[in-house]
């Protein structure tokens, strides 16, 4: 190997530490779970980001001495979406929500995305992924959703006869039936006439 080769190769490997010192960087400092867990030869979790801790109340440390304890986490009813990616790893899957029980007890909502990692032959040797806590999300979404039902109730339940357009007052945004009894009209008389 001549000088020039050896000088190219030690610039090359300088190249590949800081790449691998800035992903360490950015994985140690991400609020998102990031993993790389391992399919063979033995399963288990080669790397778990500290956000771990944060998210789950377990450390990474904790994933890694446990391969299974990820699985264990995941609400029963939600395992299926995990498994069902285990056992036919080669089709794609778009991301999935899931609920996870924290270290405390406490319920909490993540969405996963992932990805499966090949080896030179083609072979499937890990999978690597990102869990970000959705909790906050998904608790908004259960408020404004029964907030709604609750508003819908209430506009049934009333003596009132109950329309609201659209702001330039040229579309029906919804109505209850006391306003449809009170014009003599048909409900769906009244959906053609928003249109």
């Amino acid at each position: 190997m001549g000088r020039k080769d050896a000088k190219r190769k030690q610039e090359a490997e300088e190249t590949l530490r800081e790449s691998a010192q800035l992903f360490r960087l950015l994985a140690e400092n991400a609020r998102d779970i990031i993993y790389r867990y391992r399919l063979q030869p033995r399963r288990g979790f080669e790397y778990v980001s500290p956000s771990a801790t944060e998210i789950t109340g377990y450390s990474p440390e904790e994933f890694y001495a446990s391969p299974e304890l990820y699985f264990e986490l995941v609400h029963p009813e939600d395992r299926h979406l995990l498994e069902g990616f285990m056992r036919l790893p080669n089709t794609s899957t778009p991301p999935c929500t899931i609920r996870l029980r924290r270290k405390d007890g406490r319920m909490i909502w993540g969405e996963q995305h992932h990805e499966l990692v090949y080896d030179a032959e083609g072979e499937i040797v890990a999978i690597e992924g990102i869990i970000r806590d959705i909790t906050r999300y998904k608790e908004v979404e259960e408020d404004l959703r029964f907030q709604k039902n609750l508003l819908e109730a209430q506009s049934e339940a009333s003596v009132d006869g109950i329309l609201v357009l659209s702001a330039d007052h040229r579309k029906i945004i919804s109505f209850n039936r006391r306003f449809v009894e009170m014009w003599g009209r048909t409900i769906e008389h009244v959906y053609r006439a928003s249109g």
